[in-house]
């Protein structure tokens, strides 16, 4: 039997993914583990306290119970050596501005003597995590939500060799240059209420660029200004992904494609920005390297011109594209002409929020003949009139009531004749097969689309006889608008099948990949098997 100890990190390993009590119960039980344990137990830390009420002996009992757990950690010299992940939650967005508050002769909140002291608490704990930040010398990611980031906090930020990793939500930041940035690799700033001001470039000097390979900017004027602060810095030669959300700001356009200049290396782009965006000519040596693109359509295909970019998602644009008018298709079709001019092939294609049309499926199948992946979007375009003045959605249902009469509680399958008078691809036209088939659908209740297991169809129904031009496509996603949810389909050429899931409404959106029979979403799940 062998004497050698085993070493501390398998241990590490073996009890990582343990909890709280499990961790405290094996702490407890020798020597050797309890000096194993501490760091496993505070490696990641939470510290959230949103109150309800926000007054009240609850409120002070809950923020007493938040100092309790705060302080030893805050006091103890060896803890904040062990944390790797800090998630801090400064103070609820309902919580009022007690600062002015406790003074202000006319405020009418209950029991303020209450509400003070829960303030004055959360003064405290916000207090000892600013003068702690640097007993952190492993942090390796820090995400704050409600904190007011000052030079000297910056400063302390900036002398952490580990931090990696920085969310920001809705923070106010006064960082100026000489307090020194810090060198992330991945930074998310989210701050939908921020007001813009005139010095905020200069007090937001909190990121170095010399590291950074991901860059998230979720709002507006959080946007403007790193974008402004970063092209002032100079090149970011590492940054591989930008998301960002732009206004229809005149002084912001010229500076964003300044930025774009300055990242070399840049392979995934994210953009949510306004149409006005559009016409500044982008020169095939800015982003070279872009390979991932989502954005607006009128963009779209400046950013594919002469780049190696095998993956795009355009989205819809509500204030030009309509339902009924010869424009949709012209704007659609002049782009996917303009994604051709990308020096690579493309092989997956996302026009998720597009309003589809034959004559666009068929110049996409023209087009793009090693696509391997295409995800659209079917209009809800809403009930149609019968001869009679009904609509199909009441017709369908009065059907479906007579239906479930008769079934007594058999699990039933809908045969579904595809109707072949439509010459080219069936679609979600006013006369397809599939609009009357979704009809059905809207019409039945939750409880009706419990017994439907399977629907069968003795031919493609689909219209994806329009796409036969493309020999490499694995998969087609459509996705279809209910009153509850979406409805996704996946469907596998290679397998002929069909899988449509109905998501609920606590998840809004479902998409199917690869194997659509061992999906575990658990949702009721229906079939079409040509």
């Amino acid at each position: 039997m062998s004497t050698t100890p085993i070493p501390t990190e398998i241990w590490c390993m073996t009890w990582q993914q343990a909890g709280s009590p499990e961790l405290k119960s094996l702490a407890s039980s020798c020597c050797l583990v309890h000096d194993i344990c501490p760091p496993l137990l505070f490696q990641n830390l939470t510290f959230s306290r949103f109150l309800v009420p926000m007054w009240g002996d609850k409120a002070v009992q809950q923020m007493e119970g938040a100092w309790d757990r705060m302080l030893p950690i805050v006091s103890n010299p060896h803890i904040p050596a062990m944390v790797h992940n800090w998630g801090f939650v400064a103070f609820p967005e309902s919580f009022p501005d007690f600062k002015s508050l406790f003074d202000d002769p006319m405020n009418h909140f209950p029991q303020p003597d209450t509400l003070k002291q829960t303030g004055e608490i959360v003064l405290t704990i916000n207090a000892h995590f600013w003068s702690t930040i640097g007993l952190y010398t492993n942090l390796r990611r820090l995400e704050i939500l409600g904190l007011e980031f000052t030079p000297k906090f910056c400063q302390a930020l900036a002398c952490l060799p580990k931090l990696s990793v920085m969310y920001l939500i809705e923070c106010d930041i006064t960082c100026p240059a000489s307090a020194g940035g810090v060198a992330l690799e991945k930074f998310t700033c989210a701050h939908p209420e921020l007001e813009w001001e005139d010095d905020m470039a200069e007090k937001c000097h909190l990121v170095s660029t010399s590291k950074l390979t991901t860059l998230t900017l979720e709002d507006p004027i959080p946007a403007r200004v790193f974008l402004s602060v970063f092209v002032a810095s100079g090149p970011l030669p590492h940054l591989i992904t930008l998301t960002v959300c732009l206004d229809d700001e005149s002084d912001t356009k010229a500076p964003f494609y300044t930025f774009l200049d300055y990242c070399p290396a840049l392979r995934d782009l994210d953009m949510d920005i306004p149409a006005t965006y559009a016409g500044i000519p982008l020169p095939e040596t800015t982003i070279p390297m872009l390979c991932a693109f989502r954005g607006r359509i009128e963009i779209a295909g400046a950013f594919a011109a002469g780049r190696p970019m095998p993956r795009m998602k355009i989205d819809h644009i509500q204030d030009t594209l309509n339902d009924d008018g010869p424009m949709d298709r012209s704007i659609i079709e002049e782009t996917l002409l303009q994604i051709l001019a990308s020096s690579t092939t493309m092989e997956d294609l996302a026009l998720p929020f597009i309003p589809m049309h034959s004559s666009v499926l068929r110049l996409t199948s023209e087009l793009f003949p090693k696509l391997k992946r295409l995800v659209f979007f079917l209009q809800n375009t809403g009930a149609l009139q019968t001869d009679d003045g009904r609509s199909h959605l009441e017709s369908d249902k009065e059907d479906q009531e007579t239906a479930d009469g008769s079934a007594n509680g058999v699990d039933e399958v809908i045969d579904v004749e595809p109707d072949n008078t439509h010459g080219g691809p069936i679609l979600m036209g006013e006369d397809g097969i599939m609009h009357n088939m979704f009809q059905n659908m809207l019409a039945m209740s939750s409880h009706d689309m419990d017994h439907i297991h399977e629907v069968i169809s003795e031919k493609p129904c689909l219209g994806c006889n329009g796409l036969s031009r493309i020999t490499g496509l694995e998969e087609i996603v459509m996705c279809y608008k209910l009153l509850a949810g979406w409805l996704i389909l996946a469907y596998k050429p290679s397998q002929t099948v069909i899988g449509l899931v109905l998501a609920c409404e606590e998840l809004p959106r479902v998409e199917i990949h690869d194997r659509i029979n061992n999906s575990t979403n658990s949702f009721p799940t229906i079939f079409w098997i040509f």
